[in-house]
């Protein structure tokens, strides 16, 4: 059916196709055809091969591993991915004892989601090498800024403009002051800022994916590297801050694979924030 309606759709004026796989398939008990690769990439090819046009997959943020279904997608030839469809949500009304929609759950969009879209755009934008559309709870252009620095190379708009059918316009001005506060000339480079970070990150990662304490130990460095980066001063020192985050990375590298640093984390007085004995 995917295959079908790209090709009667393929036509003058449809410039590109955006596929949403969060839908159930029900020969298959129900199951969204997103929430597994394998799916997820037979419906890539079969609207692939019925359509000449760009193809960007909806990713479905209610999977284990988001990851895994966009790099299935962008093998299968999908042209891009824009993520994250809504999440699953439920709400009774308590006068009733019943839930308030017809369908007993459905999708959660808007500003409560941006924290995980921002998340999941951040893990697919470094996982594919397939353009990446960030979508979530924008509702400022600060909000399309932080998606942006996620690694999204394009933005939507919905919920926002359910609210204020200016609200498209609005977050455009907010962008372009924003870029010009900033010094910024390309609005494309927006991610620069966050490079460093970035790359620190994916050069640890697979060292603790392969370490029984993977989530703990990746969840302190994170959290101290911040911490520490700022204590330390080096807020606004790019350099410095990456020295001090690798310090904090190879400390805690030492403590989850069972080897001992020499080199502690000292504040600016010398006082020791992180003993190297750990």
């Amino acid at each position: 059916e995917y295959g079908m309606v790209a090709k009667a759709l393929s036509v003058e004026g449809v410039d590109a196709f955006e596929v949403n796989i969060s839908c159930p398939n029900v020969k298959c008990g129900g199951i969204a055809f997103g929430s597994d690769p394998h799916m997820a990439a037979e419906v890539t090819r079969a609207v692939k091969r019925n359509t000449d046009l760009p193809v960007i997959m909806k990713l479905s943020p209610n999977v284990t591993d988001i990851v895994s279904i966009a790099r299935a997608v962008e093998n299968a030839g999908a042209d891009a991915v824009s993520l994250i469809n809504t999440l699953l949500g439920l709400a009774i009304d308590v006068k009733t004892r019943r839930p308030i929609l017809g369908n007993v759950t459905g999708g959660l969009s808007g500003p409560a989601i941006k924290p995980v879209a921002l998340r999941m755009v951040w893990q697919v934008a470094h996982a594919v090498h397939i353009p990446v559309c960030g979508m979530g709870g924008i509702m400022t252009g600060t909000d399309a800024v932080e998606f942006m620095m996620a690694g999204a190379d394009t933005v939507q708009v919905g919920t926002a403009s359910l609210a204020s059918p200016y609200a498209i316009p609005k977050i455009t001005d907010e962008l372009r002051m924003w870029c010009e506060k900033n010094n910024i000339a390309d609005v494309n480079t927006v991610a620069d800022n966050m490079i460093v970070l970035n790359e620190i990150y994916d050069n640890r990662v697979e060292i603790y994916a392969a370490d029984n304490n993977a989530t703990v130990a990746t969840t302190k460095a994170s959290e101290a590297s911040a911490s520490a980066a700022t204590t330390l001063g080096y807020k606004n020192d790019v350099s410095a801050m990456k020295l001090a985050i690798e310090t904090i990375y190879d400390t805690f590298d030492d403590r989850f694979l069972g080897t001992k640093t020499t080199n502690p984390v000292l504040d600016n007085d010398g006082n020791v924030l992180i003993d190297g004995a750990m």
